[in-house]
């Protein structure tokens, strides 16, 4: 009835390992389609979106495994340190021109 595939294991992981009937009701779907999932059948875009939003994990990561698990881990940019490195290189092409 299980089937134990990687979507499933990360799905057990963001939720802590709660039961079919808890995810089903943070996530406000019926059972049965938790269910499904845990049976090999994948979410639809608008449940993806679901997850990803209850949970804050990546939908990337969810699907493939790859990258970060949480949003929150992608990298952030340093806008103060990008404008620095910007007007040096843009001072140091005048004074090479």
């Amino acid at each position: 009835m299980k089937q134990d595939s990687a979507f499933v294991r990360r799905l057990r992981e963001i939720f802590d390992g709660a039961s079919m009937a808890e995810i089903a009701r943070r996530l406000e779907l019926p059972h049965a389609t938790i269910r499904n999932y845990f049976g090999g059948r994948l979410p639809s875009s608008d449940v993806l979106i679901r997850i990803a939003e209850t949970t804050g994990v990546s939908i990337n990561w969810l699907l493939t495994g790859k990258g970060p698990v949480y949003l929150s881990e992608a990298k952030e940019i340093d806008i103060d340190s990008l404008i620095d490195r910007k007007i040096e290189e843009a001072i140091g092409r005048r004074l090479t021109a």
